[in-house]
């Protein structure tokens, strides 16, 4: 079966290796959430703070390796930056399943975080490299579905086997092995894709700059370009503006879920509870945002 993607056709198994890369960059950390209060009956050198670091760090550790992602994603070396984040993320999480240390699982945590991090920028990074027009929009959709879908069931299955075994809902973060069953399908993507366009000659970019149409006072998102600075297809303030806006949000959203277990009046499992409910209820509401 093959697959429209605006500039051709490919095949349905790339396009579902290019899928299963959604498949788990928001678990990290999902896995800790409901067995924290077993977790400071296990080990006897438990404390707060490192059960949130357990909690806290994959997610802080993907912001650099996000980084050096998208600069590796500048080269033609993206299959094995896809291929080095997903083994890392499979390892870290099978280990996980049978540490018998605390500190070894903030370790693994945080390499955990890492192989996220290599692997997310290219969840929509090769949408937006084999698809075009409104085949990208469209394909946008699925991968954002998807990843908001796993996470849902993740957080279910989590729970459920939590009350098993402290170890098991670990194997919630074996979810990239789909990925890695398919990424040599990802080496079936075009070349051509991957192709950087050609720099203009000094003439050319002359009379492009004079053809070149007035910039609108409203973009197609609705929002004003008047007085904005313009680098690399980026609007440098409002860029700013959001990163700032999402920073805010994230943690005023989380730290009390964290911290609510030094409470009196709350155990550690009803504070997990409350996180697990909190974040399925985010991913409910974005889902029907979309529709």
């Amino acid at each position: 079966m093959q697959v429209n993607t605006g500039k051709g056709n490919i095949s349905l198994m790339v396009v579902l290796a290019i899928w299963s890369l959604s498949l788990a960059v928001d678990l990290p950390g999902l896995a800790v959430t409901p067995i924290e209060g077993q977790l400071r009956s296990i080990f006897s050198d438990a404390t707060d703070f490192k059960i949130q670091l357990l909690t806290v760090l994959p997610n802080l550790v993907i912001i650099p390796f996000v980084l050096l992602s998208g600069k590796l994603s500048e080269t033609r070396h993206k299959i094995a930056v896809i291929a080095a984040g997903t083994i890392l993320y499979v390892i870290a999480g099978a280990l996980s399943i049978f540490s018998g240390s605390l500190n070894m699982l903030i370790v693994l945590s945080c390499l955990l975080g890492a192989g996220c991090g290599l692997i997310l920028p290219f969840s929509t990074g090769l949408i937006a490299d084999v698809f075009t027009g409104k085949y990208r929009v469209k394909q946008m959709g699925i991968i954002s579905a998807i990843g908001n879908v796993a996470l849902v069931v993740a957080t279910f299955v989590v729970g459920f086997l939590a009350a098993k075994s402290w170890h098991l809902p670990f194997l919630v973060y074996l979810l990239p092995l789909v990925s890695l069953f398919l990424i040599p399908f990802l080496k079936k993507i075009p070349q051509s894709d991957y192709a950087e366009p050609a720099p203009a000659a000094a003439g050319d970019s002359a009379k492009s700059t004079a053809a070149a149409p007035a910039v609108p006072a409203v973009d197609a998102d609705g929002f004003s370009t008047k007085g904005q600075t313009v680098k690399g297809g980026f609007y440098i303030g409002r860029t700013i503006w959001l990163l700032l806006a999402y920073f805010f949000f994230v943690f005023a959203t989380s730290i009390p879920s964290y911290y609510l277990p030094n409470i009196k009046w709350i155990d550690a499992e009803s504070a997990s509870t409350m996180t697990s409910v909190f974040y399925l209820a985010m991913k409910l509401f974005k889902l029907i945002s979309r529709c």
